[in-house]
């Protein structure tokens, strides 16, 4: 009896559901009961999404240097496959990758430094005396400002600095534990990059021997689409980087403003953020100009900036990016302002190389073919290979033997 009465129990309940799914379907719209199960779904996603955000934030010491690992071992490996092509041992190519890395970032920021440091005192004397004679010009024209206004603005920059100066300790103490994540993440980044370059295939067939044999093949190949979407758009914003770069620096070479490389520098950093990251470090540029030069060169130097921006958003970013980042500009803008809402700069930085990734690998996990090409190299290797068949080929022709066949 006992039996019979624990098995009728579930059957009594799934009954009084049904019973009162029923009586709900009875007396409510087919279509209203639709949007309550659309509208509870949403919910739940949006709960499960709060979630992971505050997941990856709590875990943001550990994904955000792991993410820019990544990024660096996909900007450094046609010259560590190129000195594993040349029998250079497997640890010392990953050792010589990692210091040719930081020699140039070092090297770079310590000659900008030199530039800027050695012109500080010339370059404050140019900017107060434009931002005089721009305030002069303000109060000559026939736009509706008067000393009032300006008085008020200087009055309330006095006040937010000497807040700034109360507060001192506090933005100290902030500064101090922004340093020690920094510096953390950094000794992280590196640990990890080294030995990624050192055996990252290995550590990946790992990862892939744990899952299922049945979805190992998938994953291997979603691997692939994602390394390869990776790649492309490391190697491809680099060139990118570059022509900002060089570009802006150029004009600002000509025109005469004397910290031309560290800004150019900066333009350069800046360009690694898709669609408008060369357009904000270039304003900086702008205003800098506007500070020391005047407001001609200023007004020339905009109209070289949103030249190279078109130039990016026709045809560097479809020509160089668009095979390997298949993502609409609607999409990239979205997902630039979600991971700088979620994770500031770092997720300006990160966003949209992560979900190109994600986007390639989609196609593979569902058993489709990817949107990237999967076995093209990017134009960054293959520029590598290049150069490094006609260095063969030079070295076999001083050594009087047949030149390498291409491969």
């Amino acid at each position: 009896m006992s039996q019979r009465t624990d098995r009728s129990e579930p059957d009594t309940a799934q009954d009084d559901w049904r019973e009162i799914g029923n009586y709900l379907a009875s007396r409510l719209p087919r279509r209203f009961l639709g949007w309550v199960c659309w509208a509870a779904g949403l919910v739940i996603l949006g709960v499960l999404g709060w979630l992971g955000v505050r997941l990856v934030a709590a875990m943001s010491l550990v994904l955000v240097p792991g993410a820019i690992a990544l990024l660096l071992v996909a900007l450094l490996q046609p010259l560590n496959s190129g000195l594993r092509h040349l029998h250079v041992p497997r640890g010392l190519a990953a050792l010589v990758s990692v210091f040719v890395l930081v020699a140039v970032l070092a090297g770079a920021a310590a000659l900008a430094g030199f530039s800027l440091g050695s012109r500080i005192t010339e370059l404050i004397g140019q900017f107060q005396q434009s931002i005089g004679e721009l305030q002069s010009k303000i109060l000559h024209s026939p736009l509706p400002i008067n000393q009032d206004l300006i008085s008020r603005f200087e009055h309330r920059a006095q006040d937010y600095l000497q807040s700034l100066e109360k507060n001192l300790s506090t933005i100290i103490v902030d500064v101090t534990a922004m340093t020690v994540r920094v510096v953390t993440g950094l000794l992280l980044c590196a640990f990890l990059l080294i030995f990624l370059l050192y055996d990252g295939a290995s550590i990946w067939r790992w990862l892939v021997s744990l899952l299922p044999e049945a979805a190992s093949a998938r994953v291997v190949d979603a691997g692939k689409a994602s390394w390869a979407a990776l790649a492309g758009f490391v190697h491809g914003t680099l060139i990118i980087a570059i022509v900002h770069g060089t570009v802006i620096g150029t004009t600002l070479y000509l025109l005469g403003v004397s910290a031309y490389l560290p800004l150019a520098m900066l333009v350069f950093l800046g360009s690694f953020v898709p669609v408008v990251g060369a357009l904000v470090a270039g304003s900086v540029a702008v205003i800098f100009t506007l500070g020391t030069q005047g407001l001609v060169p200023a007004v020339i130097l905009l109209a070289v900036l949103l030249a190279e921006n078109e130039l990016e958003a026709h045809v560097l970013q479809p020509f160089v990016v668009g095979r390997y980042v298949r993502l609409h500009p609607v999409a990239i803008v979205l997902t630039l302002t979600l991971g700088t809402v979620f994770a500031g700069i770092a997720g300006a930085l990160l966003a949209v190389p992560l979900v190109g990734a994600l986007r390639a690998a989609w196609g593979p996990l569902n058993g489709h073919e990817s949107v990237v090409p999967v076995s093209e190299p990017s134009r960054l290797s293959r520029l590598w290979q290049r150069l490094r068949r006609a260095a063969e080929r030079l070295r076999h022709r001083r050594r009087g033997g047949d030149p390498p066949r291409p491969e």
